[in-house]
């Protein structure tokens, strides 16, 4: 894919920057989990699946995340739940939000939910700590496609008692700041995990790519997963080409990997997988 500069009235666009397609998916209330699966699998098939292991990492960081301020349980039980009355104390909300959240793990991504049910920033934010890799959720504010970008990923956070607590944060972005990290990721090839929200139809799409892109990029640094491309791509021959009187690990060549050059990025491409060169591009 030839090189082109993101500007800021493509912010709405991205995963047409990166050569993608908008993946329908059921509206059911449950769109969120049904977009976050289709884009990580690059299909659009119907597959029933459940969203068990998110929601199985919010119930284990729900009590670190209550004592570190992340949650206020309080509010999120009563947004869940506007017409029960309001918990008495912070426990009592902790308690029915921990029922909750078991309810929803068990619930099939097929079936319909309340409207207070659809997924907000701590499901988003899970989904990012799952992902183990920062989650883009583009916001379509209106028919124009007028859009603002949303980033969630994972940190650690001090605890009361001095301990660390890995959780997922995030929150909205400049559209000036989107620009330099989908430059990097289409110079490295890397693809982003993008949801897109359209509020006019208060709707979750996937965002997926070309299988030739999607498995070119993946392979690219990555010589066991491409042995297992069965497909005759032209491109298998060419990708991880290593002379041999180059070094064949990137930690052996006399390299500043936060250098932009093509040297560089060839480089990178041929001797480290996605999720190596995703950690570069946000070192850069």
């Amino acid at each position: 894919m030839g090189k082109s500069k993101v500007t800021p009235v493509l912010t709405q666009h991205l995963w047409t920057f990166l050569q993608a397609r908008l993946i329908t998916v059921p509206a059911n209330g449950q769109c969120a989990f049904a977009a976050f699966y289709f884009t990580t699998v690059n299909a659009d098939s119907r597959t029933t699946f459940t969203a068990e292991n998110v929601y199985a990492l919010i119930l284990a960081n729900l009590p670190n995340d209550v004592a570190a301020g992340l949650v206020d349980p309080i509010r999120e039980i009563c947004r869940l739940y506007p017409d029960r009355p309001t918990p008495a104390s912070k426990e009592a909300a902790t308690a029915a939000l921990y029922e909750h959240y078991q309810t929803e793990r068990r619930r099939s991504v097929n079936t319909k939910v309340l409207t207070s049910f659809w997924a907000g920033p701590e499901v988003l934010r899970a989904m990012a700590q799952h992902l183990r890799e920062p989650l883009y959720h583009v916001a379509e504010e209106d028919a124009n496609h007028v859009a603002h970008v949303q980033r969630y990923y994972y940190k650690d956070y001090v605890l009361p008692n001095g301990q660390e607590h890995e959780s997922g944060c995030g929150g909205p972005m400049e559209d000036a700041q989107v620009t330099c990290p989908f430059e990097h990721y289409q110079t490295l090839h890397i693809l982003p995990t993008i949801m897109v929200l359209r509020r006019t139809e208060n709707h979750f799409y996937g965002v997926g790519h070309h299988p030739d892109t999607f498995l070119r990029w993946h392979a690219e640094g990555d010589p066991e997963f491409a042995a297992t491309i069965v497909d005759p791509y032209e491109w298998l021959m060419e990708i991880n080409v290593i002379t041999p009187h180059e070094p064949a690990d990137i930690d052996d060549m006399d390299l500043n990997l936060l250098d932009p050059t093509d040297t560089v990025n060839i480089a990178m491409l041929r001797r480290m997988p996605m999720q190596e060169r995703l950690d570069v591009a946000h070192q850069r």
